[in-house]
């Protein structure tokens, strides 16, 4: 686990994913940036979807590279899922040399910074490690 001053990120579980596809992969105003979730409204395909686009990536560069993608939850609530966030194994890898930083935020907890903290506390915890 790792905390910061506002957030509280844990590694990334299958709760987490649920959650994730619920709140976040239904909300237009996060999925205008994925234009293959823009405008789709069936869950059940949204679902079977992001199990590759999201599932099985984050799967893959935990378990062939080492890599950890968290969940960010705000600390002073312990239902506040916000997004996650972590280094992943991408194509560009093998162009660039080296792991690609994402990460998604909720849209109702957009422009408050969570995205920026979770990153650097991200970016520090992997490099100590």
């Amino acid at each position: 686990m790792i905390e910061t001053a506002r957030l509280r990120l844990t590694p990334f579980s299958r709760a987490d994913f649920d959650v994730f596809v619920d709140q976040m992969l239904t909300d237009q105003s996060v999925v205008e940036h994925y234009h293959s979730y823009r405008g789709k409204t069936d869950l059940a395909l949204i679902r079977r979807q992001a199990e590759e686009d999201f599932w099985e990536h984050f799967e893959e560069s935990r378990i062939d590279y080492g890599l950890e993608i968290f969940a960010i939850h705000r600390k002073d609530d312990d239902e506040g899922f916000v997004g996650w966030a972590g280094l992943l194994h991408t194509p560009l890898t093998e162009t660039y040399g080296g792991h690609e930083l994402q990460y998604m935020i909720s849209g109702d907890t957009s422009g408050r910074g969570y995205a920026t903290e979770a990153a650097q506390a991200v970016l520090l915890h992997m490099t100590a490690a």
